[in-house]
């Protein structure tokens, strides 16, 4: 995780209350939630929040996630599972917007193929290929034309040239290594729209919904109602 992960996190969330990082390591951050205006935030915006930030975690591969609420001698732990559980009375001097996660990594596994979408019909050079795999391998990071074509030992022009007599462009494939990313995770996990939306790259949950629907036909809850058995 990054610094401008948590960044693109508030944007997406359209959050007026900043999360400020204090630290973020491979394996850690310690945040603090406050209100942008005047006033505090509630200890349950706080509590929730904070599961969000968990469950996001989890959704991109961190196992064995453990959340510290507060600090000093007031500090509340937990071991964050399937649910975050803490002490059933919050101590009222807690500074709920304090936390401490820590996790191990792990690579999110691909639970499916992304089949009941039609392939895409570009991308038919070898050079297509590699770029498509570059960019599923990180869809979070604002690849450029020049950054791509510098991790394939390629120049900025010749990557260029490839990709025009493919058909394609580098926005087009960042959209389809999203777009495939996205329905095996429809397919295959129960996460919700909007987390699948903000792990798999989009902006917003209205730019995945719309771009799902150019490429699908239908919106992903359409997608994933149609695809999966009821149960």
């Amino acid at each position: 995780m990054t610094g401008r992960s948590w960044l693109r996190l508030e944007r997406y969330v359209h959050t007026r209350h900043p999360i400020v990082m204090r630290s973020v390591t491979a394996t850690s951050a310690r945040l603090v939630h406050h209100h942008s205006g005047d006033g505090t935030t509630s200890v349950a915006v706080n509590l929730i929040l904070a599961g969000v930030i968990c469950g996001l975690l989890g959704a991109v591969g961190c196992r064995k996630l453990s959340l510290a609420i507060g600090s000093g001698p007031t500090k509340t732990h937990a071991i964050v599972d399937d649910r975050i559980s803490i002490a059933d009375r919050i101590d009222p001097r807690l500074a709920t917007g304090i936390w401490s996660i820590h996790w191990t990594n792990a690579p999110l596994e691909r639970l499916m193929p992304p089949a009941s979408l039609a392939p895409w019909k570009g991308r038919t050079s070898e050079v297509g290929r590699r770029v498509a795999r570059l960019l599923e391998a990180d869809l979070l990071r604002p690849w450029t034309i020049a950054a791509t074509a510098r991790e394939l030992a390629l120049s900025s022009r010749t990557l260029q040239r490839r990709l025009t007599t493919d058909g394609a462009s580098l926005q087009v494939l960042r959209r389809e290594a999203r777009i495939k990313h996205a329905t095996e995770l429809l397919l295959g996990s129960d996460n919700a729209i909007n987390t699948i939306g903000f792990v798999c790259g989009f902006s917003d949950s209205a730019h995945f919904t719309r771009a799902f629907k150019a490429r699908a036909g239908m919106t992903p809850t359409a997608f994933r109602e149609a695809v999966r058995p009821a149960e």
